[in-house]
């Protein structure tokens, strides 16, 4: 006899993942319930402040796309939120950039081969939103409750008064809060917006008052990172990461982490630093000295119990075919988005592409469907 109250907690944990060694242990619907085991934690990372989840992206190593995951901010198991589709042979997910608390919108940096993108993802279509190339320094400040966005392009500091999601129309709808200056980062709290300039963190305002300068170090911060929190600013000098209280002095500065090599892997929220070092996710508190504490080990020798790639619900068997195509890999199932026209975002041949009016497009693992010469319309025809 089946203990049905064993099983729907079993599946009921698939989303918020089991620890496991083989398929079996993750359910009783495989292939559609997996052990995803050897996983690759990309670069950033932020905090879900409505839900107490630390996001991140990673790829296990059987699979084909990377994944926007989750933890609780205490540590626990992974959460699997969605796949990322849409990369090609010459765009390449490199790591996560923001997530919003309130809307769930992710933002994330791409390699373009000859330079970095900054998209926002769609997870609806498996595809990419606002892009905005750049070579220069370039950061954004999100307030969803008021619907506005600050950012800087080095010379200046601008706000629009939405959140870009569809496109960049960041400089035809701007007003520009400061210019002529060299500004590297810019971080927000209320009202208040600090500007980080060469070694100077200068306040401002979100009406553009004037500049007050609050902070002044001893030598150029080389590697253009501010944060700042309700007590402390937080920033990197040379390969540490460093605390100032906000309403202190320079001579109360803290060293908080030491050899940080990459400023885009911590983030900080509720008096703690969080941060990715050698695929593990730690946290550390700032406001007073604490012991570094492991949220997650991505080297542990077991697995994770996650859905297949695309598939969700609590059996893992949810693909809505109104929206996503799902078709199986080397005996492994897969849920894909449809583009616009009808036909699967990704494919592995042309039969899926309705042929012979649209063909299987593309390099090794990253093909879609595109359309033949002279063919458009809904699935080609």
């Amino acid at each position: 006899m089946i203990d049905y109250k064993k099983y729907i907690i079993i599946t009921a944990l698939v989303s918020i993942c089991l620890a496991c060694d083989q398929d079996w242990q993750c359910g009783n619907t495989q292939p559609y319930q997996q052990c995803k085991k050897n996983i690759n934690i990309l670069m950033g990372l932020d905090v879900d402040s409505e839900s107490g989840r630390v996001v991140f992206i990673a790829l296990y190593s059987e699979d084909k796309f990377k994944r926007l995951l989750s933890i609780p901010i205490i540590g626990g198991p992974i959460k699997y939120e969605y796949s990322l589709f849409g990369e090609s042979s010459y765009s390449r997910i490199d790591h996560l950039y923001r997530y919003l608390s309130y809307s769930k919108q992710l933002y994330q940096f791409s390699n373009e081969i000859r330079f970095f993108s900054l998209n926002a993802y769609l997870p609806n279509t498996g595809s990419i939103g606002f892009t905005r190339n750049f070579r220069d320094p370039f950061e954004m400040e999100f307030d969803e409750q008021s619907q506005k966005t600050y950012f800087t392009d080095y010379t200046s500091v601008r706000k629009v008064n939405y959140i870009p999601v569809y496109s960049d129309t960041l400089y035809e709808n701007s007003q520009i809060l400061y210019r002529d200056g060299n500004y590297c980062d810019i971080a927000l709290l209320g009202e208040n917006l600090y500007i980080l300039s060469s070694n100077i963190i200068y306040k401002g305002s979100v009406y553009g008052d004037q500049l007050v300068k609050v902070l002044e170090e001893d030598e150029n911060l080389f590697f253009p990172y501010l944060k700042v929190t309700a007590t402390h600013f937080i920033y990197m000098i040379d390969t540490d990461i460093v605390a100032v209280p906000l309403n202190g002095f320079l001579s109360q500065k803290r060293v908080i982490l030491s050899n940080i090599f990459n400023p885009i892997a911590i983030t900080a929220y509720g008096g703690y630093i969080y941060f990715i070092e050698g695929n593990v996710i730690k946290r550390k508190l700032y406001i007073h000295d604490g012991p570094i504490e492991v949220l997650y080990d991505g080297n542990k020798p077991n697995g994770d119990c996650l859905c297949a790639e695309g598939f969700s619900s609590i059996n893992c068997q949810e693909c809505n075919n109104s929206t996503h195509y799902s078709y199986f890999v080397d005996g492994k199932p897969q849920c894909v988005p449809l583009l616009s026209n009808g036909l699967p975002s990704q494919c592995i041949n042309d039969s899926q592409c309705n042929s012979p009016h649209g063909y299987c497009y593309g390099y090794q693992d990253r093909m879609t469907c595109i359309c033949k010469y002279g063919a458009t319309g809904y699935k080609c025809q």
